[in-house]
């Protein structure tokens, strides 16, 4: 979304194949390589090797020691383990530092919303530690939307793409549930600490400050909760974690910079590199509680599609009414023996689900129903709040659309029609209808974070796998997902809407300033149908239609005609303002406003009759129809495009129909055609 090098790998499919050799996943490989042979000899700090030997999960012991010995390189600091090699390649890093969450995009993400999954810890993190191992300072949420036992609350990164005009512009906030939430403040001192901090936050915060690096990094902090001591109980074990307390104190603290810092001061969100420590317990503990300093943690602890997250968006900025369409991606090293079985499913064929997916119909152990908390596997057992956003009998007779597998790896989409349910944690309100696409895929070989650099084999073999995958049935299905249509409208490059607009209503003759000449003033033709007449220059002129029928000229140059009609015309026979373009050829554009038919725009050319009946009654909202291809058909002015106002009904609809007439029977394909 912001950066064109990163983009510029999949433009074409010779760079596309490079992806795994010099591009993004050959250069994170040669990164971690060096990283590797770096620290063939090194182990992880002593004390996480005595506090990991006595865990009650082996497996997840071995996670978090190949990410200590791989953040080792970066000072066991989030910040700069992004800093140092995810973002490295292609110097995002450099770019995406200097680039606000508010800021510009790729045009190809202009007008799109984000929204980010990250958290705010619910137990005591470490914020830092004055002198003895009793003197440590402690932050930690707390919401009454979310049960007391969690140990996240959830917390939204949004970015909202403001209507297109001259520009695009976005509002950047922090989302918070709905209700009170606030931060407490407290430490661990035997005696002449100071006394608890409870601090009200609001639910709606500034994000103005933040970069996409701040962005990034909060929502990717895949170890964050090792900040938190309590944490420690869901990894070795609660007796174990009490008896080895203080040393767990001081873990958490080692390994605290792993969870980024975050201040909610004056409303606003910021992130700085680091807390700054100080000298006097009680100094530090006010200037820190005064700021509203905390730390975040990965969303992946919440819900790892961040569906729950994008339901809240949608609810936010629809009624419930309204219908809505979310694509879902679910990657997991699990396999289809170890998956979760949903009720209900077809028995025409055995599948089973990851339990990412499971979750969002609370339905997380494949058994019951989930309760408000659910304990999450992603680093030990840790209690979250449950992502259940849809009702379970979705799953009613489902089975998958399309499945594609090689090896290991096996993909599969199933599409279903889903009904929300309320959820406090997240701010869903139940009832609200729509449908959902979830592609799963799942290698066993693979692994959910690149904690050591085979893992990026395995990332290797997915994609080259995935791109398969997409050749053979999948680029339908994706194309359905994602509302992309090979025949949509794209917008206008070369100049924004206000200068387009500046330049078309200006007196003759003058330069725009963007290498398109201005056009001559309009005048009204004294003929029978008096309709508007228009003469341009010989020159590229900017032609804005009126508001009413009319006859336009554009003359030899290359012409813009921007379309920003009234609804309706004047005249008793139709109902929308209709043109007739008498010498439509060559590098001449036909430009259509967005405010006013909207942003995603399809163009459809229809070769008989019975295709332009089938577009006008369809989705399409430009169709064209050629009388002179039919036989007995009139070459030089039968070339007609027509506007579909009412969607898939009868008919193109009261506020649509003929909308242009080229006199001169020109051929209209898409690439005439351009938004503004």
């Amino acid at each position: 979304s912001y950066s064109q090098k990163f983009l510029n790998q999949f433009t074409t499919s010779q760079s596309a194949d490079l992806y795994n050799s010099t591009g993004y996943n050959g250069q994170i490989s040669d990164i971690y390589q060096n990283i590797s042979t770096k620290n063939e000899s090194s182990n992880s700090p002593e004390i996480v090797s005595n506090i990991l030997s006595n865990s009650n999960s082996p497996t997840t012991s071995k996670v978090i020691q190949s990410w200590i010995s791989l953040l080792g390189n970066s000072g066991l600091s989030w910040r700069n383990f992004n800093q140092q090699i995810t973002f490295m390649p292609f110097a995002m890093t450099d770019l995406m530092s200097s680039q606000k969450f508010d800021g510009e995009r790729l045009s190809w993400a202009s007008d799109k919303d984000f929204v980010v999954a990250t958290s705010l810890q619910a137990e005591p993190v470490v914020l830092d530690s004055i002198g003895t191992l009793e003197n440590k300072i402690f932050a930690q949420a707390v919401s009454e939307a979310v049960e007391e036992s969690a140990q996240t609350i959830p917390l939204s990164l949004i970015s909202v793409a403001t209507e297109l005009s001259s520009a695009p512009t976005y509002q950047s906030s922090a989302q918070l549930p709905s209700g009170a939430n606030s931060l407490k403040y407290s430490t661990n001192a035997w005696f002449g600490g100071p006394s608890d901090q409870q601090i009200d936050l609001p639910t709606n915060i500034d994000a103005s400050e933040l970069s996409i690096f701040d962005v990034t990094t909060a929502s990717s902090s895949a170890v964050g909760l090792l900040a938190a001591p309590a944490s420690y109980a869901g990894i070795l074990g609660t007796t174990e974690a009490s008896l080895a307390s203080p040393l767990v104190n001081q873990l958490a603290y080692g390994l605290s910079d792993l969870a980024p810092p975050a201040i909610f001061q004056n409303g606003k969100i910021g992130m700085p590199s680091e807390v700054q420590t100080g000298s006097s317990l009680n100094t530090q503990f006010n200037e820190l509680s005064s700021e509203l300093t905390t730390r975040l943690a990965d969303g992946a602890y919440v819900d790892n599609t961040s569906a729950a997250y994008m339901v809240k968006q949608i609810q936010s900025e629809q009624t419930i009414d309204d219908s809505f369409y979310l694509t879902i991606f679910s990657n997991s090293i699990s396999t289809p023996e170890s998956g979760i079985a949903m009720p209900g499913v077809s028995q025409t064929q055995a599948f089973t689900v990851t339990s990412d997916i499971a979750d969002l119909f609370g339905y997380s152990d494949g058994k019951v129903v989930d309760s408000a908390v659910i304990t999450n596997t992603t680093l030990g057992n840790q209690l979250t709040p449950s992502p259940h956003v849809f009702s379970l009998d979705a799953w009613d007779d489902i089975e998958p659309l399309w499945t594609y597998g090689s090896g290991a790896i096996d993909i599969s989409l199933y599409r279903l029609s889903v009904e929300t349910v309320d959820n406090e944690a997240f701010g869903v309100e139940a009832g609200q209808s729509g449908f959902v696409d979830i592609y799963v895929s799942r290698n066993s070989g693979s692994a959910p974070a690149p904690y050591k650099a085979s893992n990026l084999s395995a990332y290797e073999q997915n994609y080259d796998v995935f791109r398969k995958g997409i050749s053979n049935g999948g680029f339908k299905h994706l194309s359905e997902s994602f509302g992309v249509v090979s025949n949509q409208i794209q917008p206008y490059e070369g100049a924004s809407s206000s200068e387009l607009i500046s330049a078309a209503i200006t007196v003759a003759g003058a330069d725009t300033g963007v290498g398109i000449k201005k056009i001559a003033p309009l005048s009204r033709a004294q003929n029978k149908s008096d309709q508007l007449s228009f003469r341009g220059s010989d020159d590229d002129d900017i032609i804005l239609h009126p508001k009413t029928d009319a006859v336009i000229r554009g003359g030899e140059g290359s012409d813009l005609h921007l379309m920003k009609h009234a609804n309706r015309s004047s005249s008793q026979k139709s109902k929308i303002s209709k043109s007739i373009i008498m010498d439509f050829e060559g590098e001449d554009k036909i430009l259509f406003n967005r405010r006013q038919f909207g942003r995603k725009l399809t163009f459809e050319h229809a070769i008989n009759r019975r295709q332009k009946k089938s577009f006008q009654e369809s989705e399409a909202d430009f169709v064209f129809f050629d009388h002179g291809a039919l036989p007995g058909g009139d070459q030089t002015r039968t070339s007609r495009l027509c506007y579909n106002a009412n969607g898939s009904k009868a008919g193109w609809g009261d506020e649509g129909g003929l909308f242009v007439h080229f006199h001169n029977g020109y051929e209209l394909t898409l690439s005439d055609l351009a938004s503004f």
